[in-house]
């Protein structure tokens, strides 16, 4: 299975969250309108904010993903785009090389060939210990491991390798190991998922509205890491230096295009992780972190979701094509 159905702004670009229908509410978790449904990745959203307050949980997305229309008979304004698209093709290969044919691939038994960067690894590795959201294929501890023992040679500053090698060990019982392993994670100095890589990877080929179209529904498809386990895990082990790791980014005045400069998912997780081992910290919540980000961007995802109400037509997404353009050349 995968990824089918996080809202963030993307500085003028409405957000990956908003497009790919990725939402994060407390009260509903939405579908995606460019993808089929995924109740695994639904219960993903809603575990992320369950028992925790409304202002320590990500709204629902407003966009063009998910417009008023959503829910009923009448097709939204994104769906009505999606489907003028006709035979234009988009051929993510740059996403392609960077992780694997079997990481885009709908048939969990595609071959997944062992890549040579360091993302596609931590990807697969995750993928290997059924650790990665969406995607399941034949499970081997070992090469997980070993996988991520590459990575943190790597990029020895990632926590990320480290972390869910611990958690590979603790579950089988290797708790020694395990602890070797958390101890060298708490040397690093950030954690990074690599999904904004991912998105870069893809965005990065988006030339015209078309591309950008096609681009979010294949967004919306892809497996992310199981960061629910991650946070479970953490909680166990009082990781609060992890729960700061994981805002770093978000925090950052120049991440402000989401998950292609900050993936605001680990963002909210890490949030919900502080808010459950510091309950009174002064970071903002998930909400205020959107708004913030929100009010420096020249074009904000309420404008372009209005726009689209009143003029659903591709031409109102070439802003957005030419900020990813100007952010990822």
């Amino acid at each position: 299975m995968s990824w089918r159905s996080v809202p963030a702004l993307l500085v003028g670009l409405l957000g990956l969250f908003f497009l790919s229908g990725r939402s994060f509410s407390p009260e509903k978790p939405s579908t995606s309108v460019l993808g089929k449904n995924n109740e695994a990745a639904k219960s993903l959203r809603s575990l992320a904010t369950s028992a925790q307050p409304l202002s320590a949980a990500p709204p629902a997305p407003l966009g063009p993903a998910a417009s008023s229309s959503l829910g009923s008979d009448e097709p939204s304004c994104w769906a009505k785009l999606n489907s003028e698209l006709g035979d234009q093709s988009f051929r993510p290969t740059h996403l392609e090389n960077l992780v694997g044919d079997w990481y885009l691939s709908e048939d969990d038994r595609t071959r997944a060939e062992r890549p040579s960067s360091t993302e596609g690894k931590f990807i697969l590795a995750l993928a290997r210990a059924g650790l990665l959201e969406g995607k399941r294929i034949e499970p081997d501890d070992e090469e997980a491991l070993t996988l991520l023992d590459e990575v943190s040679e790597d990029d020895p500053g990632n926590s990320a390798p480290f972390l869910y090698a611990a958690m590979i060990e603790g579950r089988r019982g290797n708790h020694e190991r395990s602890a070797e392993l958390f101890a060298q994670a708490e040397k690093t100095d950030r954690f990074d998922s690599y999904m904004t890589s991912v998105a870069k990877s893809l965005f990065g080929q988006v030339r015209t509205s078309s591309d950008l179209i096609q681009a979010y529904g294949l967004w919306s498809t892809l497996a992310i890491p199981d960061l629910i386990a991650l946070k479970n895990d953490l909680l166990n082990r009082g990781g609060k230096l992890f729960a700061h790791q994981l805002m770093k980014s978000g925090l950052g005045d120049d991440s402000m295009v989401a998950d292609v400069e900050w993936f605001p998912l680990e963002y909210a997780i890490g949030k919900s992780l502080l808010n459950a081992l510091e309950p009174n910290n002064a970071h903002p919540s998930y909400r205020q972190i959107l708004k913030l980000k929100n009010e420096k961007s020249s074009v904000s995802a309420e404008q372009v979701h209005s726009e689209l109400q009143s003029k659903c037509e591709a031409s109102v997404l070439d802003p957005m094509v030419e900020l990813l353009r100007s952010r990822l050349p």
